[in-house]
């Protein structure tokens, strides 16, 4: 299924931060695909898609959904995300819990804990206030989810794995960047402004974390609207 505008990023470990930079605790909703659902016809699927973009603006004009984006997944382990600004996660699986995809078994619900930068929808959302009825422009965008690897964490990899962060930054490669913070294989979510995929997969393979197997990183194509991203 698709889903509108959304944002992610990453770090090593929940320990460290990803920058001076204020931060803000959301959790993030993977809506990951049924792969046993029975086939649909034009018009059912028509209908749950209506219903779940018209979720989507209610969770907005509520203001707990800051960002949501569909994954054009060549894997198809991921459909769309949501990022939702409430007090738990329990709230935010509930809240998740009820998107048409995934009452419709279309989709299952994997939230996490994530520290990502703080203002993440704010300027987006004031420029759809002052232009009312204004589609977005979506743009494509690499998305990396980084995983706990079999490896040792070393002595001063951390450290190293900031620099890399901060060098991503300073070059303004890195749109968003933050540790997952719950008890999972997940260490960390990051998203790229790179001119292309491969761009964005080759400086993933120079952070020192992934060249030591100390993380282990899963690409994704993510769609994402103008002013959402707040670096």
């Amino acid at each position: 299924m698709r889903i509108l505008p959304l944002l992610i990023a990453a770090l090593f470990s929940a320990q460290v931060p990803v920058a001076p930079d204020a931060s803000q605790l959301y959790f993030v909703a993977l809506l990951r695909p049924v792969h046993d659902h029975k086939p649909l016809s034009d018009g059912e699927a028509e209908r749950i898609q209506t219903a779940h973009m018209a979720n989507v603006q209610k969770m907005a004009g509520e203001g707990v959904l800051v960002a949501a984006g569909r994954m054009d997944d060549r894997t198809a382990t991921i459909s769309g995300i949501f990022i939702l600004k409430v007090a738990s996660h329990a709230d935010a699986k509930r809240i998740a819990d009820q998107d048409p995809t995934v009452v419709e078994r279309r989709n299952n619900i994997d939230v996490h804990a994530w520290r990502g930068p703080a203002g993440i929808g704010d300027e987006y959302f004031c420029y759809a206030k002052e232009h009312p009825g204004e589609n977005p422009h979506m743009a494509g965008h690499a998305l990396c989810i980084f995983l706990r690897g079999p490896a040792r964490q070393s002595a001063g990899s951390p450290n190293a794995h900031l620099e890399w962060i901060d060098r991503m930054r300073v070059q303004d490669k890195l749109a968003a960047a933050g540790p997952v913070e719950d008890d999972s294989k997940m260490a960390s979510i990051a998203i790229f402004k790179v001119d292309s995929f491969g761009d964005a997969d080759k400086l993933v393979r120079e952070d020192p974390a992934v060249k030591s197997g100390e993380l282990l990183p899963e690409m994704h194509l993510w769609w994402c609207a103008d002013r959402v991203l707040p670096w």
